[in-house]
């Protein structure tokens, strides 16, 4: 990677990037590691970068919180790039971004990138454009009073066919539509957020709303309501929020 850096070509590290799974339990945060390569990887809690004298990754984790987390892959002796710095915090254990969230079909899965702003950094959507349905795999609802959606609108400039009168939504009741989250794809809405405050929004909206109190773990799917398919709406992050 050294290599290909001095020829000016940024190499991914998603390779060696580890991917952290965040939970609440009670006043510690749970962790759960995993990386693509299955090397080892180690990490820290004195916000020093992970080296091989680390602590190596064995199993979940149970941290206090607040607390920092580094986490890198050990390759030959040495830290890999792609590290990750992670603050564990009461917000950040109840927050997924579209990565880490499932979809609830795999029809035409893409990873599509925003069309704004004109200039700097656009945001990526992972969507089923034939399905914009997603799940948070097991939502924490103890204590959860609102949801926070991030989201994002793209155009359907896409060639399907007659595939496109099989993509079926939900009727608005504004005129604009809005996002609904059910307990379960199947169970009941448990609420339902606007999406007027982001229709003239070229970039990615949160909107916010209450949530019916549950409690324990449950599958949040979220899905939107529309007259067509056009614009294609999609998920950029979930936060449940605990505080009033």
């Amino acid at each position: 990677m050294q290599r290909l850096t001095k020829l000016g070509i940024e190499p991914s590290e998603a390779l060696f990037r580890p991917v952290a799974t965040l939970s609440p339990a009670g006043d510690k945060a749970q962790v759960t590691l995993t990386g693509q390569s299955g090397l080892p990887l180690r990490y820290t809690t004195d916000a020093t970068l992970p080296g091989p004298a680390s602590t190596l990754y064995a199993g979940p984790l149970a941290l206090p919180m607040p607390a920092r987390l580094r986490v890198a892959t050990i390759l030959d002796g040495a830290t890999m790039p792609g590290a990750i710095d992670l603050a564990l915090t009461p917000a950040t254990v109840r927050h997924r971004d579209d990565t880490q969230l499932r979809l609830c079909s795999e029809g035409i899965p893409l990873r599509l990138t925003d069309d704004a702003p004109a200039a700097g950094p656009r945001a990526a959507f992972l969507l089923d454009i034939a399905n914009p349905c997603w799940i948070y795999d097991a939502a924490p609802m103890d204590g959860v009073r609102s949801i926070a959606i991030s989201v994002g609108q793209l155009p359907f400039n896409f060639q399907i066919g007659r595939d496109v009168d099989k993509i079926k939504f939900r009727p608005p009741v504004t005129p604009a539509g809005e996002m609904e989250v059910r307990d379960g794809c199947e169970g009941p809405r448990i609420a339902t957020l606007p999406l007027a405050p982001a229709v003239r929004q070229p970039g990615v909206t949160r909107l916010t709303a209450p949530i019916a109190p549950v409690t324990g773990a449950h599958d949040l799917c979220i899905t939107y309501t529309a007259r067509g398919v056009n614009p294609l709406w999609a998920v950029s992050a979930v936060q449940l929020v605990t505080a009033p």
